[in-house]
């Protein structure tokens, strides 16, 4: 039973996706998009043509996350947008200069990124409904409503349900060119040499019922070998809300302490970003353990503590 489960186990995650094109009607087939541009993001933060990816992979008992080396053109990938429609839509930011005053490219920025989390997520709750159905049939778990598999499911389910909710809305804001429908913050990030790129979406999880179904989404755009922009976008009516939840970036000068706070919404909140490998083996083994342990306990709501040795910029 054992041998037979690894096996089913296995053709769950190694089978081929086939997607389709996520623009509004389109059916064609979906190629491998980027979420972070190589020109705009990769390749000046790569070595060698190499960026650090966070990798978050199925096991047979559990989820690994772990740092790999990847090429540029492997990394930031996911199966979002026909060839056509991925040329079309990003052309503003994969072949134009990053200009703060251009709504439209503050937008797809923020579209690019929503829609990697969307595809993210999908992909989850299809991996995670085949895994369920598999130990039924194999008699490997019982209907338990606490079982670990279903809740699993469960919490697949509702990220992706918030998120499919989600993309009708912005879809119909690209498909009207209304791109000042969202606000936009930005944060200047000087450094020695860039070490990061970013492109994610995440809710906030707000108690406050106003606030809900609030919503981040955020990029740090590498823009030259001294500076890259920390890009916020949200919705108007969250923007009290948002930018007392980003205070500690958005209002403090203290060019440290604000590298201190990205990196920390970034490790407890992102998984879509790249490091430059250089910056990251000159961590060290002991703090590159470190950092993972508190990516996996901030995923589990764990306790770990934020350390300062965690920042994520030179």
């Amino acid at each position: 039973m054992k041998d037979k489960y690894q096996a089913l186990y296995f053709k769950v995650f190694n089978r081929k996706r086939i997607r389709v094109c996520l623009y509004p009607n389109c059916k064609k087939k979906a190629i491998k998009s980027h979420s972070v541009s190589n020109k705009r993001g990769l390749d000046l933060i790569s070595f060698k043509r190499h960026v650090m990816t966070l990798n978050l992979k199925h096991n047979i008992t559990s989820r690994d996350v772990y740092f790999e080396k990847k090429g540029v053109f492997e990394s930031s990938i996911f199966l979002g947008f026909c060839d056509d429609h991925d040329r079309e839509i990003f052309d503003q930011i994969d072949n134009f200069a990053f200009d703060l005053s251009n709504n439209e490219q503050l937008f797809l920025f923020a579209y690019r990124a929503f829609m990697k989390s969307y595809y993210f997520h999908y992909d989850n709750l299809e991996t995670d409904s085949e895994l369920l159905i598999s130990n039924k049939i194999l008699g490997l778990e019982k209907f338990d409503p606490l079982g670990p598999d279903l809740l699993e499911y469960t919490r697949s389910y509702y990220s992706f349900m918030y998120r499919y909710e989600l993309k009708s809305e912005f879809d119909n804001l690209l498909v009207n060119k209304d791109f000042s429908a969202l606000e936009y913050s930005a944060v200047e990030i000087n450094h020695d040499s860039p070490t990061i790129a970013l492109s994610d979406f995440f809710s906030l999880n707000c108690e406050d019922p106003i606030f809900k179904n609030s919503f981040l989404v955020f990029n740090i755009l590498p823009v030259s070998k001294k500076k890259s922009i920390a890009l916020f976008s949200y919705k108007k009516e969250d923007s009290v809300y948002i930018k007392e939840f980003l205070a500690d970036i958005l209002d403090e000068n203290d060019s440290i302490i604000k590298n201190i706070s990205l990196s920390k919404l970034i490790l407890e909140n992102c998984d879509n970003f790249f490091l430059n490998p250089v910056f990251y083996s000159n961590w060290g083994y002991s703090k590159q353990k470190l950092v993972l342990d508190y990516i996996v306990s901030c995923s589990n709501n764990g306790g770990a503590l934020f350390s300062n040795e965690f920042i994520l910029f030179k």
